[in-house]
């Protein structure tokens, strides 16, 4: 037994968090933590940890059981390096190193009669040294480093001077290495990209200890539980298996439930019926006494609280873009003295929904701001006929910090009304109090949903989504992969939600320092992490060259150009037969100029025909 929760409960102030917690942890158990936003998760982390009294209850530990825990800010030594942070880990097995060093030493010079008692003591260190797994320590620590994204070139950076994803990989790298018998993991994928979300599932799955974990992600779930905690209604239901057999489980338990409360309310109505019929009848008075106290024992189930259902997504594309939605040649940007990419090559056509994938810090958001033309860079970007662009910013940027959620979409629509806004803000459950308060005081998720009410009023033909549904619970995330997926614009997005990414794109472009490269499902993407990094500079839907040479960048340029004046040509022939059909409907021209008319709106309209015939032919090219 690691540890057992016996009716634990935990309020603040009148609210209260967790009631009658019961729930046992034993060796080798993978326990996924979910629920919705404030159910109180993080705050069951802090009492199991000890960093919250519980009011009421026992937190009891197995016998000389560890434990490490990783919330979502854990604070780092400052002034260290990458690796001296780790060597921390490893104070006993140094300071045992030194001793068997001093040891050594001390044999040099040591006497016949010194010898044999310092020979015992090097042997006994050298026995501990070995059980720790001491001459193993260096190579722990560069498989840990480098699986969770830190290559031995970031092994001497001072801890200070990395970012606050960098810290948080840090501090799992060093819970890791310390090995204790329970981890206990706040939003472990939080920062991770791609290769080392795979190495850390790889990691607890061969993972000696138990591992108790908060996580939104469902692939890493299903990769790596074996139970599920839902925190609901203060409580904690207990299911086995990894996250896709809890939701077959949770169905089936509501079923059941609902099955036995409506067996349950028959049974009540029945007995309330017959008591009020029989209680004043001397003949049947005991009879109905007796059918009251079966009613007063009578058990009611408990019915499951409501399926959550999340934020309540929908995206219009208003007016349909035309075809060649963006044209984006030799792009590069560099930031200081680091060329994050160079000579990036974009063609996107109506209706495609594209998502990039890459190592953090590779430039993928650096992409999107040089497309939307907030960043500067090298090349090129050309966006098409009627394209309307609306951009989703994961960290908000966009949004006036001062202002209330109603205030910010008043700003951008002046004209609509209250209720219209607050209808708009309830989707994505903002409501009460918080449509009132600033947005600097909401939460991650609240500032999500006032980003994504914009988005859902604009309309837009063209998005660009920036990890999309980080700060969104299980409920809302599955909400926008359904919206986004019956989404009919054309759909750019970065994002490490492998759900998403298997749900929702049409093909997923690889970002690498040496350029793009084009996976046409997650699963191909998945199988080549394991083969050498993304090689190639260029992208295309047939996995060879993207980047057109100059005969082939002529031809376009050709074909964009007949394009453009084929809409001309038709636009002035459909005016110039609305002013021929006019005149036809005065009827005060003369025979032969009626027959002029006729014979020229006919030559135009097949005109019109045989122009769009040939549009349409480009248009597929």
């Amino acid at each position: 037994m690691i540890v057992t929760l016996q009716q634990i409960e935990k309020s603040f102030g009148e609210h209260t968090v967790l009631s009658d917690v019961s729930a046992k942890i034993e060796a080798g158990d993978r326990i996924g933590m979910i629920g919705i936003n404030g159910a109180g998760k993080s705050t069951l982390l802090n009492v199991i940890s000890g960093r919250l009294p519980q009011d009421k209850g026992e937190v009891i530990w197995g016998k000389d059981v560890t434990f490490g825990y990783l919330r979502q800010n854990t604070p780092l030594t400052g002034g260290r390096t990458v690796y001296e942070e780790m060597e921390g880990v490893f104070t006993e097995q140094i300071a045992l190193e030194k001793e068997m060093e001093q040891c050594r030493s001390e044999l040099e010079s040591a006497t016949e009669e010194q010898s044999p008692r310092l020979l015992s003591r090097l042997q006994s260190l050298t026995q501990q040294f070995e059980a720790a797994d001491g001459y193993n320590r260096g190579v722990r620590i560069a498989q840990v480093l480098t699986g969770l994204g830190f290559p031995s070139d970031w092994w001497n950076k001072i801890v200070d001077h990395l970012s606050g994803g960098e810290r948080v990989r840090l501090s799992l790298a060093k819970l890791l290495l310390s090995a204790p018998d329970l981890l206990m993991l706040d939003e472990p994928t939080n920062h991770l990209d791609f290769s080392t979300l795979s190495f850390l599932e790889n990691y607890i799955n061969d993972y000696k200890g138990a591992v108790l974990m908060v996580s939104h992600d469902r692939y890493f779930l299903d990769k790596t539980v074996t139970r599920i905690w839902e925190v609901e209604r203060t409580g904690v239901a207990v299911y086995p298996g990894n996250y896709t057999k809890y939701k077959v489980l949770r169905e089936e338990r509501r079923q059941t439930l609902q099955k036995e409360y409506d067996k349950a309310m028959t049974e009540r109505a029945a007995l309330e019926d017959y008591i009020a019929r029989n209680l004043v009848r001397a003949s049947t008075s005991a009879m109905a006494k007796s059918r009251r106290k079966q009613l007063e024992k009578l058990d009611i189930p408990t019915l499951p609280p409501p399926e959550h259902r999340g934020m309540q997504f929908a995206f219009d594309m208003g007016q349909k873009s035309g075809f060649d939605v963006l044209l984006a040649e030799n792009l590069g940007v560099r930031i200081e003295d680091r060329q994050l990419f160079c000579q990036l090559y974009l063609d996107i056509k109506r209706g495609e929904k594209i998502a990039f994938v890459g190592q953090n810090g590779i430039g993928k958001t650096s992409l999107f701001r040089r497309l939307l033309d907030q960043l500067e860079g090298e090349g090129t970007v050309r966006w098409g006929k009627g394209v309307r662009i609306g951009y989703f910013d994961q960290h908000g940027s966009a949004l006036s910090p001062e202002l209330t959620p109603v205030e910010q979409i008043r700003e951008d629509y002046p004209g609509d009304v209250d209720g219209v806004i607050r209808d708009l803000l309830a989707r994505v459950n903002l409501k009460g109090e918080a449509v009132f308060a600033p947005i600097s005081t909401l939460s991650g998720g609240q500032k999500a949903g006032v980003s994504f009410a914009r988005l859902m009023r604009r309309a837009d033909n063209v998005m660009l989504l920036d990890e999309p549904t980080n700060h969104l619970d299980l409920a809302s995330r599955e909400n926008l992969e359904s919206a986004l997926a019956d989404y009919e614009g054309t759909l750019l997005m970065i994002s490490h939600d492998r759900y998403l990414l298997s749900r929702v794109p049409s093909a997923i472009y690889c970002l690498s320092g040496a350029g793009l490269k084009r996976y046409d499902t997650l699963e191909d993407y998945q199988n080549a992490l394991s083969e050498p990094p993304c090689v190639e500079k260029k992208v295309a839907k047939d996995n060879t060259s993207y980047h057109k040479d100059k005969k082939e960048r002529a031809r376009l340029a050709a074909r964009r150009k007949r394009l453009s004046e084929i809409e001309s040509k038709i636009a002035c022939l459909e005016a110039e037969n609305e002013e021929l059909e006019a005149k036809l409907a005065e009827g005060s021209a003369e025979y032969q100029a009626l027959q002029e008319y006729c014979e020229r709106l006919a030559a135009n309209k097949q005109l019109i025909s045989d122009l769009t015939d040939e549009w349409l032919e480009l248009e597929e090219e």
